[in-house]
């Protein structure tokens, strides 16, 4: 196959989701790359549906359990009138696997070019939490925190940390253990259904929601956990942006009542820590050019998505 292995993984995915939507009675004229990050965003016409496929993922095993959770969450959400971007009602929406690729249907919401509110970030988020309350299928608990600690011992295992300090982690692991023990919230009832990955590039902001309130993405990550965690994803996010500091501390006031602040800040150094280590591993990916196999089967499937900048 001609091309740089960029263009080589889309026109795989191309390949890939136009079988499966081909094989589910659709005909397709076209399909547009909107996004390429860990995933290809494709937009299949003539039916303006949106195929999700496994882009870089593809290298390193992709976890179809979180893709299945994802879409049953979702259309659960939906229903239910949440904000979020709805698994397909044309066609089976997966998840489907092809070529060694997952693929899934997503209805298309249009992105806007309006600038994203902090304040309708965190009222959507709460209205996503409302929902999930009622949700009855079984959650893993804080799936992005404990993937991490799992990844931190297999790059130290493979003397592949850089320069992340081992017994720096190990403390910093430990005090966020012992905050989540002595608040309880590793006790199954203390914990209540998350995002898992809240932050400000999962919220889509689209033009048919004049109001400014957008629509979260990317629910691989939903899981059970102290809602401080999905809080803790948003307020990194926000760190990104020097020019956010003063939106910070309005939303650190505004969600006091509802959180813990030593978890909440325990919390906070775990998505740092995370977005840390996630680093290290993508950059051992590519150096190695390929997985190692401890890393492929910690299920890597989410490394670029987790860290965009966004």
């Amino acid at each position: 196959m001609a091309g740089n292995p960029r263009e080589q993984m889309i026109e795989r995915t191309r390949r890939a989701a136009c079988a499966v939507a081909s094989e589910l009675g659709l005909t397709i004229d076209s399909a547009e790359v909107i996004a390429f990050q860990s995933s290809v965003i494709l937009r299949l016409m003539p039916h303006n549906l949106i195929a999700r496929v496994s882009g870089e993922a593809a290298r390193i095993r992709p976890g179809a359990d979180g893709r299945a959770r994802e879409i049953e969450v979702t259309q659960y959400l939906a229903a239910a009138g949440a904000p979020v971007v709805s698994p397909s009602k044309l066609i089976d929406p997966g998840p489907h696997h092809r070529d060694g690729l997952t693929v899934t249907f997503w209805e298309y919401a249009a992105e806007s070019d309006r600038p994203k509110s902090e304040a309708a970030a965190l009222a959507t988020l709460r209205a996503c939490h409302d929902a999930l309350k009622t949700y009855p299928g079984p959650l893993p608990y804080l799936q992005g925190y404990n993937e991490t600690r799992k990844l931190f011992h297999e790059l130290w295992q493979n003397d592949d940390l850089g320069v992340i300090d081992p017994g720096d982690t190990v403390q910093r692991l430990a005090a966020i253990d012992a905050v989540l023990a002595d608040k309880g919230f590793d006790g199954d009832p203390a914990n209540v259904p998350l995002h898992g990955d809240a932050h400000l590039g999962n919220m889509l902001v689209t033009d048919d929601r004049p109001d400014g309130t957008g629509l979260w993405i990317d629910w691989e990550d939903v899981s059970r956990g102290p809602v401080e965690w999905d809080y803790a994803c948003l307020i990194v996010s926000l760190r990104d942006d020097p020019s956010r500091s003063a939106v910070e501390v309005a939303m650190m006031a505004d969600i006091a009542g509802e959180t813990d602040r030593d978890c909440l800040e325990a919390l906070i150094d775990a998505r740092i820590l995370q977005r840390e280590l996630w680093d290290t591993g993508i950059k051992v990916l590519h150096l190695r050019g390929g997985p190692r196999r401890g890393l492929a089967s910690r299920g890597l499937n989410f490394l670029s998505r987790k860290l965009q900048r966004r």
